[in-house]
């Protein structure tokens, strides 16, 4: 990940840590479902951020690595692991070199953070490298439709919020980045969701002139995307909320 990634979310750690839209537990029980995480498995949390799938796996009896490029990421892990009595390794690395050998894990994991990968082939092989063939992978991230204007205006917004943001992808897209690397998606679904405007621009410590032009240029939405974007003009600050891509791939 690039160094806008530690600049962005080294001061943000404590905030990640503590984020509730970051660790709903219907949607972790759900990874834990998907991934297949039981007791002794050794999962890969790629890109761990705050730790809270890191935490669920360990939760589920897997023994678990937490790997991410932010040492401040890290440390919130693993001091609120701690308090929480569980048990797991961490490491600093990059997801398009993802430091241990071909065929380490039986899970791989990477929650609310692929949008920031700079090149998500590269990032998907390394994922594929350290898979065997009974492993998976399951992804959960922001995604655009099929769409490209409306592709266009999220990671406009996303990037104003975050300057590492690098693009929502969208399923067909991650559909053919997945074969590239050797992984068969088996499983995939999107939700909607709206964004908690203040947690989620406070989260990043947006400026106020950045918060303004997110918030005019959500009230700028034409009404055919309102539906795709769950955008609520009637609240104030309006909402909207960056679609959400879920899958399970295994290699073939």
């Amino acid at each position: 990940m690039s160094t806008s990634y530690r600049d962005s979310f080294g001061p943000a750690a404590t905030r990640y840590v503590r984020s509730t839209s970051h660790s709903d537990p219907v949607s972790l029980a759900r990874m834990c479902a998907l991934a297949g995480a039981s007791r002794d498995r050794l999962a890969l949390d790629l890109a761990c951020g705050g730790g809270h799938s890191t935490w669920a796996l360990a939760q589920a009896g897997c023994r678990v690595v937490a790997l991410d490029g932010t040492p401040e990421m890290l440390a919130g892990c693993g001091e609120e692991g701690k308090k929480r009595g569980l048990t797991f390794e961490r490491a600093q690395g990059d997801a398009h070199r993802i430091p241990f050998r071909a065929g380490t894990f039986d899970i791989v994991v990477c929650r609310i953070a692929a949008h920031h990968f700079s090149n998500p082939l590269a990032a998907l092989r390394e994922i594929s490298r350290v898979m065997h063939r009974k492993s998976r992978f399951y992804l959960f991230d922001l995604s655009a439709p099929d769409s490209e204007p409306i592709g266009r205006w999220l990671d406009t917004i996303e990037t104003l919020r975050d300057p590492s943001h690098v693009c929502c992808w969208s399923t067909r897209a991650w559909e053919g980045l997945a074969l590239g690397a050797g992984l068969r998606i088996v499983h995939s679904a999107r939700y909607r969701r709206q964004y908690d405007m203040g947690a989620w621009l406070g989260r990043m410590n947006v400026e106020e002139k950045v918060n303004n032009e997110i918030r005019d240029r959500v009230r700028a939405v034409p009404p055919s995307w309102w539906e795709e974007l769950s955008v609520d003009l009637n609240r104030e600050p309006p909402v909207f909320g960056t679609p959400l891509l879920e899958f399970v791939a295994e290699k073939f």
